[in-house]
């Protein structure tokens, strides 16, 4: 019903402020930041809230989560990213083009990351994509 959206959606905002501020602060336990981020996740996966992804700043916080230090951390915000592009592809697009477009990205991340990243992109990329058909195999384009 309506109210429980608006009550989601304010829910998401609050989870994304706690996650910033759980960031920035020294010293923070990666467990809380871990904990966080799996209960967005989880609202990541509910269609009718891309919105308020958009809306409250969790793209903006993805893009800090996909750099982070913590492995964890990274793979956490990747799943949660593929939570949401399930069924807000743009949104998916605006994360992975916004860090294509980083300086140095590729110093920041390490062999697991760059992997998850280029999985990421290669499911926007086939998903979005129209198939070609080579000697009768279906090939995605890229």
């Amino acid at each position: 019903d309506e109210a429980s959206l608006r009550e989601m959606e304010a829910d998401v905002g609050s989870l994304v402020r706690r996650a910033r501020r759980q960031l920035a602060e020294a010293g923070a336990p990666v467990s809380s930041v871990l904990s966080t981020l799996t209960v967005l996740g989880a609202y990541a996966g509910i269609g009718s809230l891309a919105g308020a992804f958009r809306e409250t700043g969790a793209l903006e916080l993805l893009l800090t989560l996909l750099c982070h230090q913590e492995k964890r951390i990274r793979r956490g915000a990747g799943q949660m990213l593929r939570a949401l592009g399930a069924h807000d592809a743009e949104s998916r697009a605006y994360v992975l083009l916004s860090l294509s477009q980083q300086d140095g990205l590729e110093q920041q991340l390490d062999f697991d990351s760059r992997c998850t990243l280029l999985e990421l992109f290669a499911e926007i990329t086939s998903s979005a994509e129209p198939c070609m058909s080579f000697e009768g195999i279906h090939l995605p384009q890229v």
